[in-house]
């Protein structure tokens, strides 16, 4: 399978306002337990890390996905240190309003990755 196209048309970084995180695309990309993955977020090195060998449809889907994970932490939803046993406690409109905020951040502050992963871009 050769490199998706959306990778070549896509910005180089995420911005997140208190970070700009690095889009790479590695090849083999793996989790901390050595499982195979298609996208990972890395608070200490600021590293969006997208694998290689990805459908469009699946990058697309990915990268929303990976920048989700940015937008949440600034919001106190989850990061580095995060347990998979630790609960949230938190209501609707705490939600809302947090991800109202960052798909607003989302938007002015990656203009260009907005418009072309929710416009109208074509494989």
């Amino acid at each position: 399978m050769k490199r998706n196209k959306l990778y070549d048309v896509m910005p180089s970084f995420f911005n997140v306002g208190w970070a700009k995180f690095e889009f790479k695309i590695v090849k083999d990309l793996c989790d901390d337990e050595g499982s195979k993955c298609l996208g990972l977020t890395d608070f200490d090195s600021f590293v969006i890390s997208l694998e290689e060998k990805m459908e469009v449809k699946a990058a697309h889907h990915t990268i929303i996905h990976e920048c989700c994970h940015a937008l949440c932490e600034t919001f106190g939803l989850g990061g580095p240190d995060e347990d998979a046993e630790d609960k949230i406690a938190t209501t609707n409109e705490f939600i809302t309003e947090c991800t109202t905020r960052s798909l607003l951040m989302f938007r002015n502050l990656n203009l260009e990755l907005w418009n072309l992963l929710f416009g109208e871009y074509n494989e």
